[in-house]
């Protein structure tokens, strides 16, 4: 995954609070990014749309009707989509519970609810300087917290049902288990399994633990094999993409020399990690803040706090096939990088559509034809058939030429998952086998 010069979304007036961090998340075609506002006078968030490639607000839970939302200090508001609706979960700035609000629109605010309350457990509160995580596995939402206890265990839930009662919170089971304190978990969904990032306690890098219908399984590092460590008192970001082939993580290095990631297709074998600052020409994040990391229509985009205090962001290597000049996707590929083509061509998109019949297509170089066996004919028959139809001569030339970079690719032996809803070719090196 390769990334493009730091951005800024807009100024945090007056600042995003010190030692906390960003919960991004995508609700109806837009990117929001959810924060902790320096005066302490509630949560607050931008949004960006990539029809304008505009930003705006920063906008207001209050004004926007959660009028009592309060957010504890050095904590994030944490965001989730969940059958339609966007949810925002927070520590309460009382230190009494985990509450949460809830929009159909993005605009407009439910009033604050405790799950303290909808638990049924008014005593069930969380470590101070923590925040929550949730992620959605099989339509069910999951919540994770630190024990109140601040002993290195976490807490958590489930809630099917938005109409239902949140079940009683349980502890998670993982053996190994033991969080840095005032640190706080990141949660994914992969594989058809919760995935949990958390940084250790022995300050010895980010590691992780599975959920499944199995329960916990035992928790192994992720950065420690790699040589990476996150900054103390900093917390991990991880996001999936690429139709849920890709699970990232992101962090804080220990160095303080900006933010690291590491990407990986299986679930157990990462990539080495890579420094974000080094690729985009510098970077400048908010000491001991943390980050957060969405894939935005067909482009993953990382946010985090500047030194400024405001939020910055950068996206994924992005490079358009509508402009004719295919050079930077040739270099992109010769020099093995990830990246993402997008074109904007209605034509071509709806040619694609007419040849594979689906919004969706995973491509990847076929078995090598060796003997010459019908299989890899066939194989390599299919990729043609995505891009040219049964009359060559009415393929659009910019079909042919997105054609003529993804030969070339997945012969280079990159892996391109298409999104035709999006426009988008994102080209991406699977990481060696273990």
């Amino acid at each position: 995954m390769s990334f493009m010069a730091q951005q800024k979304t807009l100024s945090a007036k007056p600042g995003v609070f010190n030692y906390s961090g960003l919960s991004s998340v995508v609700f109806k075609k837009k990117l929001y990014v959810f924060y902790n506002n320096a005066d302490q006078n509630g949560g607050w968030y931008n949004v960006l749309d990539r029809e304008t490639n505009h930003w705006s607000g920063p906008f207001s839970f209050r004004k926007g009707g959660a009028t009592f939302m309060s957010v504890a200090e050095y904590t994030t508001p944490v965001a989730v989509v969940w059958r339609g609706t966007l949810y925002v979960f927070f520590n309460g700035s009382g230190n009494n519970g985990t509450f949460w609000t809830s929009s159909t629109d993005g605009q407009r605010w439910a009033q604050v609810k405790s799950m303290s309350e909808a638990m049924g457990t008014p005593a069930e509160t969380f470590a101070k300087g923590t925040s929550p995580s949730v992620a959605v596995l099989k339509n069910a939402l999951y919540i994770v917290w630190n024990n109140v206890a601040d002993n290195g265990t976490l807490r958590y839930t489930a809630w099917s049902d938005p109409s239902g009662n949140i079940v009683s919170p349980m502890d998670v089971t993982a053996s190994g288990l033991s969080i840095r304190r005032q640190t706080s978990t990141a949660l994914a969904t992969f594989k058809d399994k919760l995935f949990l990032f958390f940084n250790g306690a022995g300050s010895d890098g980010t590691w992780m633990t599975t959920f499944s219908s199995s329960g916990w399984a035992r928790v192994n590092p992720v950065t420690l094999p790699l040589a990476g460590s996150a900054l103390d008192y900093t917390s991990p970001a991880a996001c999936v993409s690429d139709d849920g082939r890709v699970l990232t993580l992101f962090w804080n290095g220990s160095a303080n020399d900006g933010l690291w990631y590491t990407n990986t297709m299986n679930g157990f074998t990462w990539l080495p990690q890579m420094g974000l600052s080094q690729m985009i020409g510098g970077q400048s994040v908010l000491y001991k803040s943390s980050p957060s990391v969405v894939h935005y229509r067909g482009i993953p985009h990382i946010s985090w706090v500047g030194d400024d205090a405001n939020v910055w962001y950068s996206q994924g290597l992005t490079l358009s096939a509508d402009d004719g000049d295919y050079n930077s996707i040739m270099k992109a590929i010769l020099a093995g990088s990830d990246f993402t083509v997008v074109t904007a061509d209605t034509y071509a998109i709806q040619h694609l559509l007419s040849q594979t019949q689906s919004s969706n297509v995973f491509l990847q170089k076929p078995a090598d034809n060796v003997n010459g066996s019908a299989g890899a004919n066939v194989g390599w028959g299919v990729l043609v058939s995505t891009f040219i139809g049964p009359r060559p001569a009415f393929t659009p030339p910019a079909v042919v030429g997105i054609f003529s970079i993804t030969t070339l690719a997945v012969y280079s032996g990159f892996e391109v998952f298409v999104d035709l809803s999006e426009g988008t070719f994102s080209f991406r090196r699977p990481p060696p086998l273990a």
